[in-house]
């Protein structure tokens, strides 16, 4: 202590000593007051680049199952919230008079069918074996009249003789006429063709039988769920009735729009994390599976769907969700928050800590979506303050600004 006050007597070193004493004390009135401006130290980051989206359960559509026609319902299969089978019976209207009617008409074709085949195998067979034996005879008729005419002419054999052999030949030739018109009749008109277009007939009223039939009856178009049923059995169905909806079984596709600068960082297959509003904390699975070849214009905005590969009970149609995208990732480059980037006629800077003040700073970056731009022509370690212009007061280093990757 002694050399201190010793000091202190001088009047030279006093006058020092307050003097410093003094300079401190402004020092610290000066930082006391100036303001405290956060900043963000430039580093080499990874970027995940995500893209955020909301968007709505689109697909599978709930699947409206109309009434073709009027009836009575005989059979409903199953209940809400029941799977059905693609194929299944789901919905059997009355079909009593078409059954009559297709049991008629199957009747019908079996006897024409019967027909035909007897025609075929049996009576054209004899026929034509009449109409051989038939042609034998008539040759040989033939023959023997051609001779006792000779004969005859030649005063050989009497008249008798001759007049017998022409009633024979004649009788011949009777026999081969009607056997031929008989085979030319079952081939023609009253047996082989006409029973061929009987057969055709048939089979047409037969198809529309069966037709009739058929829309008596709704079968599941695909695999699904019963999601909601409006008639009962016994109930009357007008045509154009709603009968029942189904949810086919496949995995749900949420529709979204996303910004049209996104498109860069889009691509099919990407995946994606989906969380519902009414159940936030439950991240579900997903990926990219469609991206609309067109721009809406007056939006700006360009529609996606992803399909969600995680089966939970509480999805359904309709539902609102949020989408995060995981795209592109920047390994190690310098990374800026846009925010802290101001864009001016003159160019486009941002405000660099130098020596005790705020500089205006030129820099060259590429622009990552629209959260972070990289920086091109700064070093690493550069403080960037969050000024959007020049400070009219004192400044100093405030908090250091971190963001997530």
């Amino acid at each position: 202590m002694t050399p201190f006050i010793n000091i202190l007597k001088d009047p030279t070193h006093r006058k020092w000593i307050i003097g410093a004493g003094v300079l401190l004390i402004c020092l610290l009135f000066y930082v006391s007051r100036s303001t405290p401006i956060p900043y963000y130290k430039l580093a080499q980051t990874n970027i995940q680049y995500t893209i955020l989206a909301t968007g709505r359960i689109a697909y599978p559509r709930p699947y409206q199952v109309i009434a073709p026609i009027s009836g009575t319902i005989t059979h409903i299969q199953g209940v809400e919230g029941e799977t059905v089978s693609a194929g299944e019976l789901l919905v059997q209207f009355d079909d009593y008079n078409e059954q009559q009617q297709l049991n008629i008409n199957q009747q019908q074709k079996q006897i024409n069918t019967l027909k035909l085949k007897d025609t075929k195998e049996v009576q054209l067979p004899n026929l034509q074996s009449k109409m051989s034996q038939a042609k034998v005879q008539l040759n040989e008729s033939q023959k023997d009249f051609n001779r006792q005419q000779i004969l005859f002419s030649k005063n050989m054999i009497s008249k008798l003789d001759y007049e017998k052999s022409l009633a024979q030949y004649q009788q011949a030739l009777e026999a081969f006429n009607m056997t031929k018109r008989s085979l030319g009749s079952v081939n023609n008109r009253a047996g082989v063709r006409e029973l061929e277009s009987q057969l055709a007939i048939d089979r047409s009223q037969l198809a529309v039988a069966q037709k009739n039939i058929q829309n008596k009856q709704i079968n599941a178009p695909f695999d699904g769920i019963i999601s909601s049923l409006y008639y009962t059995v016994g109930q009357i169905a007008q045509p154009g009735s709603l009968i029942m909806t189904l949810i086919e079984q496949k995995n749900w596709l949420i529709e979204a729009q996303v910004d049209q600068k996104e498109l860069p960082y889009l691509k099919m297959g990407l995946p994606a994390m989906v969380a519902v509003d009414s159940y936030p904390d439950t991240k579900l699975n997903a990926h990219v599976v469609y991206i609309s070849p067109q721009v809406d214009l007056q939006n700006g905005t360009v529609t996606i769907r992803l399909e969600i590969t995680d089966t939970k009970p509480f999805v359904r149609y309709g539902m609102m969700t949020n989408i995060e995208i995981f795209s592109t990732r920047f390994e190690n480059v310098l990374a800026l928050p846009v925010n802290l980037l101001n864009r001016t006629p003159e160019g486009d800077h941002v405000w660099v800590w130098k020596g005790g003040n705020a500089v205006p700073t030129t820099v060259n970056y590429d622009t990552l979506g629209e959260s972070w731009i990289i920086i091109k022509n700064l070093e690493i370690g550069t403080p960037i303050l969050e000024l959007t212009e020049k400070p009219k007061k004192r400044i100093k280093l405030g908090k250091e600004i971190v963001r997530g990757t």
